[in-house]
């Protein structure tokens, strides 16, 4: 039985970790003032505006996880604004937003602001309103509609290192070190002393001497204008600041880009993160990866306050997701009790201890674990509370039936 017991115990160990080193690092991020990993943000993102951890894209037929579906949406936001996203459960919501009732909840960013936009008096009104004055329906509306405002500056956030603007001219190519056809619009900021040559040749031109290369430049300047409508999407902070003296705050890429200076930090950090895009666009994992780690690197660099190594065990405890898998070991004994109460009731009792046994040790390893990567014990939240408070009900419940031996500690 001890036998049988430990390889399950093995087997169960081998099962969380599988899959771990699929990444071997986590994008590091700054989201209310603590450094966290893009699992750890996104997961909290798709929480907000889908109610689940995961996004099953009916289209594509296949499941998203959060890093999966954050990745998309950075890289395809015009896609993604139509995809059906948001969660509305309350049916008053959805006809006070004129919204089909048949969508079983699900409702694209599209589709939400039309409704909005149709019923912009309601809107009006309900910004005019005290928050204790607002009904739940009221309260559920501007919800939605700060959701959608959010989700816009998060989808866009990353537009600007997007390789979106294309780049056929030799001429501008080999004067601007271009060696592929799309280049971003950070591409063309982080090296602006060059692209200003060419455009003050553009200016000193006259328009009817205009040659292939000053028409390409031209529709260039066109699309780096267009593209500087996105610049309100400063949501998502991913470089250290300059100065990190200042409150330890990091910057979204367009607040760097729109900035008065760019260190040669933050450059490599942008130039790192332009072709981390265009190999995942491109389907290049293994380039990926190496982007990745080489924008760790570089980010330790540029902030001393930065824990590389946190942000991995981040990751890993993101993936692993202990305390499911020890809720689970405790559920399954309580079921095995419960059979045990009907046959074979000695066998069933050692069984179901030594399962609540590896839960216990499970949800032990995931607080350590917790509180390694917070610095802190785990009770500052309503969560780590509960997670806290059921480990020392589990302890005695072990101490209850070592001293007992009957079930009724298992049971407890």
């Amino acid at each position: 039985m001890k036998i049988y017991l430990n390889i399950l115990t093995v087997l169960f160990f081998l099962n969380i970790c599988q899959g771990f080193s699929i990444t071997k690092y986590d994008l590091p991020v700054q989201e209310d003032g603590r450094i966290k990993p893009f699992s750890t943000y996104s997961s909290n993102q798709l929480l907000k505006f889908y109610n689940k951890r995961q996004y099953n894209d009916t289209s594509l037929n296949q499941t998203l996880n959060s890093t999966e579906w954050l990745y998309e949406v950075l890289t395809k936001p015009e896609e993604w604004i139509s995809y059906p996203l948001f969660n509305i459960v309350n049916n008053d919501v959805v006809v006070s937003l004129g919204l089909d009732e048949n969508k079983r909840h699900k409702y694209s960013f599209y589709e939400i602001i039309d409704g909005f936009k149709e019923n912009q008096d309601l809107v009006n009104s309900l910004k005019n309103k005290n928050n204790e004055d607002l009904s739940l329906v009221e309260s559920q509306i501007i919800d939605v509609y700060n959701k959608i405002i959010y989700f816009d500056e998060v989808a866009h956030s990353m537009i600007c290192l997007l390789p979106i603007i294309e780049v056929k001219n030799n001429v501008i190519k080999e004067f601007m070190n271009i060696s592929s056809e799309k280049v971003s619009y950070s591409y063309f900021v982080r090296n602006i002393d060059q692209f200003r040559v060419l455009l003050d040749d553009l200016l000193n031109t006259n328009e009817n001497e205009w040659n292939e290369s000053h028409i390409e430049l031209s529709q260039i300047a066109m699309h780096l204008q267009s593209l500087t409508q996105y610049s309100y999407a400063q949501k998502i902070k991913i470089i250290p600041s300059d100065n990190m003296l200042e409150n330890n705050i990091w910057l979204s890429p367009w607040e760097v880009l729109n900035g008065q200076f760019i260190s040669s930090n933050q450059n490599s950090i942008m130039k790192e993160y332009e072709d981390l895009f265009y190999n995942y666009l491109n389907n290049n994992r293994l380039l990926v990866d190496n982007q990745i780690a080489n924008i760790m690197e570089l980010v330790s660099n540029s902030d001393n306050n930065f824990k590389s190594h946190l942000i991995v065990k981040e990751s890993w405890y993101n993936k692993i997701d202990i305390f499911s898998k020890s809720m689970i070991l405790y559920m399954i004994s309580f079921f095995i009790l419960g059979i045990g109460w009907m046959y074979k009731p000695q066998i069933c009792r050692k069984i179901s201890f030594y399962l609540i046994l590896v839960g216990f040790l499970l949800h032990s390893y995931g607080l350590t674990l917790r509180m390694i990567i917070m610095q802190r014990p785990p009770v500052s939240t309503l969560y780590e509370s509960i997670l806290f408070v059921c480990f020392i009900l589990v302890l005695f419940s072990i101490i209850f039936e070592i001293i007992r031996k009957d079930g009724l500690g298992v049971f407890i």
